[in-house]
């Protein structure tokens, strides 16, 4: 299967399958729980859906235990579907944005004091990870915040009002020049769009406008009227997000959402063992989607040891090299 861009945010809906996954938090063995109950990947890691999307929702960084060899997997997933006839993106959220800043409060103390013997071109710890120019800071900088697959979107947090005034090509180049910046890789762009990288905005990866729960009528009227607006502007139907932990659902999926109804997906289930949440996925085929939930389990897999050990060993490797 060749995927043909129609613009650069959208693919044609030609997939047997497209999985979405909410934010992982730095839990590799909980993403990795996920791949093999979707029967993405087997208990080897290696990579059994052909025909298959899978889409990441962003925030693959923080609070978790393994926020570098998560991010280590989604690279990893990256090449391994390519090659086995399958497409996996993985988004932008607001905490690739906050390591990308420089900001690593979030991260696991214990990975973050591993990580200090990490050096790449002057650079150290965390900052030579995930800013400058070493492999992951890259591929971060890389991330699209929009995609639409058929008559959905997908996007980390949501959409929001000043979204109406741009082309979804647009914010997504417009947040990958912020990231360059923040990592020290490019120049400042128009402070006008600063709006896309802050806090208690209506930028896709920080919007909390699909919450569950606390809206009031004003704030779910103006929603609604922004979503159907962006929605006849941007050819979609629905949209899948995360970002908002559906803690008001005792941690299961809004799918459909309780305000919004199917026009909104919110999947962030609280999969990091961080939020004590479910381990979920949503599935869709033929456009229809379909909640699907994991247990957590009470030993980490050997793929989970496999594939951390293998990104301790790519980090000692880039290390030694860039010394």
């Amino acid at each position: 299967m060749v995927v043909n861009r129609l613009p650069s945010w959208h693919l044609p809906d030609e997939f047997e399958r497209v999985v979405a996954i909410g934010d992982i938090h730095g839990d590799l063995d909980a993403l990795l729980r996920i791949l093999i109950g979707m029967a993405l990947i087997n208990p080897e890691g290696d990579w059994i859906a052909p025909q298959t999307c899978l889409v990441l929702l962003g925030d693959l960084n923080d609070r978790g235990p393994d926020s570098i060899p998560v991010l280590d997997a989604a690279m990893q997933l990256e090449r391994l579907a390519r090659a086995n006839d399958a497409v996996v993106y993985a988004l932008l959220g607001n905490h690739e944005m906050l390591v990308a800043e420089g900001n690593f409060s979030f991260f696991s103390p214990v990975e973050a004091r591993a990580a200090e013997s990490f050096r790449y071109q002057g650079r150290t710890g965390l900052s030579a990870i995930y800013q400058g120019d070493s492999l992951y800071a890259r591929w971060l900088r890389q991330r699209p915040a929009l995609l639409k697959i058929g008559r959905t979107v997908f996007a980390h947090g949501g959409l929001g009002d000043g979204c109406l005034h741009y082309t979804p090509d647009v914010i997504n180049q417009t947040l990958q020049d912020w990231m360059a910046y923040f990592q020290g890789m490019g120049e400042a762009p128009d402070q006008s769009t600063a709006w896309l990288t802050e806090q208690n905005s209506h930028s896709p990866i920080w919007t909390r406008c699909l919450r569950v729960g606390r809206q009031s009528a004003s704030e779910s009227s103006a929603t609604r009227s922004m979503l159907h607006k962006l929605g006849q502007a941007w050819g979609f139907e629905r949209i899948v997000a995360g970002h908002n932990p559906t803690l008001h659902l005792e941690y299961r999926a809004a799918c459909p959402h309780p305000v919004f109804g199917d026009a909104v997906a919110v999947i962030d289930t609280g999969i990091c063992r961080f939020y004590s949440g479910h381990l979920s996925a949503l599935e869709l085929r033929s456009g229809t989607p379909v909640m699907h939930y994991f247990e957590r389990g009470e030993q980490e897999l050997t793929l989970t040891k496999k594939w951390r050990a293998q990104c301790r060993q790519r980090l000692q490797s880039l290390s030694q090299t860039a010394a």
